[in-house]
Parts: structure tokens; C-alpha cells; sequence
């Protein structure tokens, strides 16, 4: 008996100690739904186990290399419905942004259409009713190119299209608020507190039954989208910072002022998310409709399609303008 005492007390020294010296010590927290735990930073700490590699460079409150590696764990929701958005938002930036990040390539509205379009089809979804729900929010004022218009205006405007109710559209001011109240830190705190209150508005939203399915279809898309965007693009913001991703590679002949940790610096990822979450919201309306227009597709895969091409491309549209403009003033 004192002999597996003993054994257990070494053990337990052994795990605190190394703990101690890697620095990857963590605690976590339940996500709203209390579906998954997940990982809250305490400081000199690590949101991954301590033989990930990217625990090896702890920089500024947050952990990563820079290389472009995810540094703040995303936080999901197993009862939205259109949960599958947002990841297939996340799994769009990373296969478009690589166009951009070098300053290789001007953003325009034709080849950031094109390029969201093809990683749309290639992931299956219907292309008469990705062009239709594109165009729809175009001619509806969802969507605009040159300056994309906010979350309470796409919402107002839906509202006056017959698109949302009254108490939808207060859905989509609360949710804009949201984001506008956001610290502009990027780090995990910050990202936990407003990923698990998008949680909160979701849950009441698939509660309430005076909405209607198609209400729902597109809140929750645009509420999906918010809390992977939000992730995508606070991690992106901190992998710049370090001055070792793609973007900061430059020829000596540019122009290079390398990205602050916290704010000040020269990408502005709330304001990306805000221009993703009003597209994924216009498109989700016209995603909706051009889906029950296409046959067999209907109104529920129609307004996620839709909420991902207007997201997406609203998303690419921000960051890659950002890029060009530091890169070439």
C-alpha cells in the first residue's frame, strides 16, 4: 500500500513538473451547448497538449509560430443546424486566401467571385443556386463590392424585402452588436466569450416558434458564420503579427510595416467579420430563395449555399483588399 502511494506521488511530481517547465499549462472551460471542452489560456500557457509543436513559441498572449498554424481552438455548436457553414467558411479561407496573401494578386470582383464559386462546386454545392443567390444580393443591395454594407443594413433591407420578420431582423441587430462590442484583441478569452454568447443567440433562435424555417435557416447560417470567421481571422491577424507568414514575405523594393500583436496593427480582422457575417446574412436570403426555385435542392441547403458564397466572397474580398493596400499603399 505505501509502496503505490509512493508510486503515485512521484508521478504526480513528475506531470506537475514538466508541466511547469513547458509551459503548456491549462485549464478548460464547457462551451454553451456542453458538447466539448475547451481550452481557456492562463497565462504562459498553451491551448494545445504540450507535445504539439505550436506550443513551442508562446507569443503575446496567444500561442503559435507564425507559420499560419491555428492558435485559438474554434468553438462549436452540435444543435445549430447549419453548423456546417461556418466550418466550410474556415475550410474556404484556407483554400483562397493563399491567392492573395502574397500580394501576387489584386483583388477583383471577377476572380474573387471565380474562386469562391469553384471551391463551392468542388465541395458539391449547386451552382445554379450559388449564381442565383450571388445575384440575388447584388440587385437587393446584400452585397456590393466596393464597399460592403453592414449587418444592420442587410438586415433592414431584408426586412423590407419581406425576407425577415420584425423579430428576425432584431436577430441579426443583436448579433451585429455583438461584434461591434468585441475587444479588439485577438485572443482566446476574447474568442471564448463571444463564440459561447453567438452560441446563446443560436439556441434561442432554433427555440423560437414564430419564426420560420426559412427565419431560421438564415440566422443560423450568418450565426455559424460568425463564430468561425471570428476564429479564422483572429488567428490569421495573429499569425501576421509575427511577421513570418506569406503576407509579410516581400521583395526589398515594398513597403513593410510588420503587423502589431494587439491593436494598432495594420489588418483589421473585426471589420473582415463584419463584411463576412452581412454577406453570409444577404446571400442566405437569396440562397433560400434560389433554392426552391432549383428543384430538387430546396430552401435549407439553398440558404447555406447561398450564406457561404456571400460570406465567403465578402470575407475574401476585406482581408485581400487589406493585403494589397499595406503591401501598395
Amino acid at each position: 500500500m505505501r509502496k503505490n502511494s509512493l508510486f503515485l506521488v512521484i508521478i504526480s511530481f513528475v506531470f506537475i513538473g514538466s508541466s511547469i517547465l513547458t509551459g503548456c499549462a491549462k485549464h478548460e472551460v464547457l462551451s454553451q451547448d456542453q458538447s466539448q471542452r475547451v481550452p481557456d489560456l492562463l497565462p504562459g500557457s498553451c491551448p494545445y497538449p504540450c507535445t504539439d509543436t505550436r506550443c513551442k513559441a508562446y507569443l503575446n498572449g496567444y500561442c503559435g509560430t507564425g507559420s499560419g498554424s491555428d492558435t485559438i481552438a474554434v468553438i462549436t455548436n452540435s444543435k445549430n443546424p447549419e453548423e456546417t457553414v461556418g466550418k466550410m467558411h474556415n475550410n474556404g479561407m484556407i483554400s483562397i486566401m493563399p491567392n492573395y496573401n502574397s500580394g501576387s494578386l489584386q483583388a477583383t470582383q471577377q476572380n474573387v467571385f471565380s474562386f469562391t464559386k469553384t471551391f463551392m462546386i468542388q465541395n458539391h454545392y449547386d451552382s445554379a443556386t450559388l449564381v442565383y443567390a450571388y445575384n440575388y444580393s447584388i440587385q437587393h443591395n446584400y452585397y456590393s463590392f466596393s464597399s460592403m454594407p453592414s449587418i444592420d443594413s442587410v438586415a433592414v433591407r431584408e426586412h423590407n424585402d419581406n425576407n425577415l420578420s420584425t423579430t428576425a431582423e432584431n436577430y441579426a441587430f443583436r448579433l451585429a452588436n455583438l461584434i461591434s462590442s468585441l475587444l479588439d484583441s485577438a485572443t482566446s478569452a476574447v474568442y471564448t466569450s463571444f463564440a459561447n454568447q453567438v452560441i446563446v443567440y443560436e439556441n434561442q433562435i432554433i427555440n423560437d416558434n414564430s419564426l420560420t424555417t426559412n427565419e431560421k435557416n438564415i440566422l443560423l447560417s450568418a450565426h455559424s458564420v460568425a463564430r468561425y470567421s471570428a476564429n479564422y481571422w483572429m488567428n490569421y491577424y495573429n499569425s501576421q503579427s509575427s511577421g513570418l507568414s506569406s503576407a509579410n514575405v516581400q521583395v526589398n523594393s515594398l513597403r513593410q510595416t510588420p503587423m502589431k500583436a494587439t491593436t494598432g496593427g495594420w489588418f483589421n480582422w473585426k471589420d473582415t467579420l463584419g463584411d463576412d457575417v452581412a454577406g453570409a446574412l444577404g446571400g442566405a436570403a437569396g440562397g433560400a430563395i434560389g433554392g426552391s426555385l432549383a428543384g430538387g435542392v430546396g430552401a435549407l441547403p439553398g440558404a447555406a449555399g447561398g450564406a457561404l458564397i456571400g460570406g465567403v466572397g465578402a470575407s475574401v474580398q476585406n482581408a485581400a483588399k487589406q493585403v494589397w493596400n499595406h503591401l501598395f499603399g
